[in-house]
């Protein structure tokens, strides 16, 4: 897709490539996970859903920003500070972590959305009929 072509607010289908050459994508550092680069240095050969929400022309390569919307099973609870005090703990912040399970011991699905900022190279219009070359992400999720 072209830097021109992009609408915020938009749903496009990123595609991560199988290689992420360093000629083309010099930042790209896959051994530090605070990078940006981190996450799709992992991703390689995926694809997933993004609602563009900014896109920097600017930046080399041109770059968007957006919300992928994730289903995962974990959620964090902060204990009130009388539910600390009936579990003997001693008095200060507390939180459980961990899955959300139903009644049948499995794991209950709930949406999040995660900000990802990807190459403008990498989208094609959501209803694009590509072929069955990339893992499908969104469908992992779920």
């Amino acid at each position: 897709m072209r830097t021109r072509d992009v609408r915020l607010g938009e749903t496009y289908l990123v595609e991560v490539p199988h290689r992420l050459p360093a000629s083309r994508y010099p930042q790209t550092d896959h051994a530090d996970p605070s990078s940006p680069w981190w996450r799709l240095w992992w991703w390689r050969g995926c694809r997933f859903r993004l609602i563009a929400t900014e896109l920097d022309a600017a930046a080399d390569p041109p770059m968007v920003e957006g919300l992928r919307v994730v289903r995962q099973s974990v959620v964090r609870l902060d204990l009130a500070v009388e539910q600390v005090a009936e579990l003997g703990l001693p008095p200060g912040a507390y939180s459980v972590q961990g899955p959300l399970l139903d009644g049948n011991g499995r794991p209950v699905l709930l949406p999040d959305v995660d900000t990802v900022v990807v190459p403008v190279r990498w989208l094609y219009p959501a209803d694009a009929d590509r072929p069955p070359s990339h893992r499908d992400l969104d469908r992992h999720d779920r």
